[in-house]
């Protein structure tokens, strides 16, 4: 019996492409482990060093310093290039005469540090997120050590595999920074699933327009391989259960004008010709025929959401809201996967929000546990049909007043909000006056993509010039309602104002919940919300909170006291702040901390001026007053 050669080539790849998944979850599950030894054998080395003082090394500091140099084997093991004894020992080398050139000139420069010509330059840190769709590993090395704690991966761009091996890329970044600062480095990063409706994949490059004539062949296939390389011939759609549906000669609407029909129907891939030219652009809308099947979740959803189980993500973002059946729906299929932890976000266009569609903002307030913010231009199709790629037009943005509210009540439920602005950073979108609170106070953070340094800088220096006045507007703002059972609201108001009036340089919250590092953040205080814990999954979510960064303390000790536990957690945050040179001699930092050992939400905060020396001494003297 003859085998057909593409089905064995077909064979093949997937072989490969299951062997490939497997080494790097492998290389996923050490990389964890790798981890969680490094985080708990630098706290031993940090508090060693602060109440010893210990130059000789200790059991500690030799555990320390060998399991660098196994995770230093294991990042050259796992990478990909030929030579890795010699790359490991030059970069140790290099590592090494970097470290000792920066002391030389940091006793010159006090303060200061020199950069290498590759760092990149990072404002805000604290307010950005980044998509890693496209990002290679130095750039995010880049932005982790200035400070980048929130990352986002968009499930709909190229294969599991593709994805994967970007997650491992920001998993070693964490492990690198982490051996260099001595403290425990973690990010947030979720994911945005795969529009349910069907979509054309994006084009190289994904701004490129292509005139499709009449007559053109073209394949539309469901590989996701294609979904980030589609071209004029070959074209990405998300339809594999419509295409099962589809017949020959049936005619498939892509886009405002294109119109193709389709050929011959083989290896679950349509062949078409086009009867209505048009232009060809990423992700354009897609109209099957109505007799394909709609069923309630999608292939490609399905797919998305079994890879975030099973490389951790706890956060994923709808593409749309849709109506109460569809969540229904996608929250029951996160059930039935065995995702029921999983946070459910979802994405609006909130310029675009048609009147009769704001009656539904209330059940999707209520509902989403995240929300992603993007800005559309509003176009009619016969500008998406004639408009050329250099025409770029420009708009005032503004927002009705359901739209208004709506973002208002997220605000208000302290639920994160993460604001895509790369229209009004590429000054194509140009803010109103009556919407500042909803694009420059209300988002806790802001997307940005690979090669938009320059549009970011522009919107970020935008953003922190309108922030510092509405900040203080809002803080200011009376009469002030506390909608919590405890009164953790009011406590953290008067502890972000009292951060505004004593000019704290950071906050050092120690809790085992993280909710009142998110009702501080709630204020939006300038300064860093140090959140220390020994909870290691709300790196999960965390960092997605306006200023939050998690400082992970593991703590074996059971046996030690309620008060000796608050001391070494914010021992240790402080340590990380001079670390980090955040505070320095004389600077006040905010502590936030429990009292009694029985409550679980801080219920006392004090302001601590950072001395120059001494600082454990003098910190134990402030939580005993």
């Amino acid at each position: 019996m003859e085998i057909n050669g593409h089905i064995v080539d077909e064979l093949l790849d997937e072989i490969s492409q299951r062997l490939d998944f497997s080494a790097v979850a492998a290389d996923l599950e050490r990389m964890n482990v790798a981890r969680e030894k490094l985080n708990y054998l630098q706290q031993q080395y940090v508090m060693q060093q602060i109440f010893t003082g210990k130059r000789q090394p200790s059991s500690a500091t030799v555990s320390f310093l060998n399991l660098n140099k196994k995770l230093q084997s294991l990042q050259d093991n796992s990478s990909e290039e030929s030579s890795f004894e010699e790359e490991g020992v030059e970069e140790i080398e290099e590592t090494v005469c970097n470290e000792l050139q920066d002391d030389a000139w940091l006793g010159f420069f006090k303060g200061f540090k020199i950069l290498s010509e590759d760092e990149e330059l990072c404002l805000s840190e604290n307010k950005q997120c980044i998509d890693i769709s496209d990002y290679d590993a130095k750039p995010l090395e880049c932005l982790l050590r200035a400070g980048v704690r929130c990352f986002m991966f968009d499930l709909f761009k190229g294969t599991g595999f593709e994805n994967q091996k970007n997650i491992l890329r920001l998993r070693e970044s964490e492990l690198s920074i982490s051996r260099e600062s001595g403290f425990p480095v973690m990010a947030t990063l979720f994911g945005v699933l795969s529009p349910r409706l069907q979509f054309t994949g994006v084009l190289e490059p994904a701004d490129a327009v292509i005139p499709l004539e009449k007559g053109h062949a073209l394949t539309l296939t469901y590989k996701r391989e294609y979904s980030i390389h589609s071209s004029a011939t070959m074209v990405f759609v998300n339809a594999r259960f419509l295409i099962d549906d589809c017949k020959v000669n049936d005619f498939i609407l892509i886009g405002p004008t294109i119109q193709v029909k389709i050929e011959a129907i083989r290896n679950c891939e349509l062949h078409c010709k086009v009867m209505e030219p048009g232009l060809l652009r990423s992700r354009l809308p897609v109209r099957f025929p109505g007799r394909c099947n709609r069923i309630s979740v999608s292939l490609e959803e399905l797919e998305d959401i079994t890879f975030a189980r099973e490389v951790g993500v706890q956060v994923l973002i709808s593409h749309t809201p849709g109506n109460r059946q569809y969540f229904e729906e996608l929250s029951k299929t996160l059930s039935l996967l065995n995702c029921e932890n999983v946070r459910l976000g979802t994405r609006i266009v909130i310029n675009e929000v048609k009147e009769e569609d704001e009656d539904d903002l209330d059940w999707i307030a209520e509902s989403y546990d995240v929300f992603l913010f993007e800005l559309g231009m509003t176009q009619r199709p016969d500008e998406c049909r004639d408009r050329e790629i250099h025409d770029v037009s420009t708009d005032i943005l503004e927002l009705s007043a359901g739209v208004v509210n709506f973002i208002k009540k997220v605000y208000d439920k302290k639920k994160p909000i993460i604001l895509n602005a790369s229209l009004i950073a590429e000054r194509r979108l140009f803010v109103h006056p009556s919407c500042l609170n909803e694009i420059f106070f209300y988002p806790d953070r802001y997307l940005f993509r690979s090669g938009d340094t320059e549009n970011s800088f522009y919107f970020l220096f935008l953003q922190n010039a309108y922030f510092k006045q509405l900040t203080s507007i809002q803080l200011s703002m009376k009469p002030f309602c506390d909608t919590s059972h405890v009164g953790s609201d009011t406590l953290a108001r008067s502890c972000a104002a009292a951060a505004e009036n004593h000019n704290a340089q950071a906050f050092v919250v120690y809790s085992v919940v993280p909710d009142m590092s998110i009702n501080i953040s709630h204020f939006r205080p300038p300064a860093p919300i140090i959140y220390v814990t020994s909870i290691k999954s709300t790196s999960d979510y965390i960092s997605m909170y306006h200023n939050i960064i998690l400082l992970y303390f593991p703590s074996r000790d059971t046996e030690i006291s309620h008060f000796e536990r608050i001391y070494r957690s914010l021992l240790y945050g402080l340590a990380y702040l001079k670390c980090r040179r955040i505070v320095s001699k004389d600077k006040k930092v905010m502590l936030v901390y429990s009292s009694e050992e029985d409550t679980k939400f801080p219920d006392r905060y004090t302001i601590f001026k950072f001395p120059a020396t001494n600082f454990a001494e003098k910190l134990e003297g402030s939580l005993k007053c």
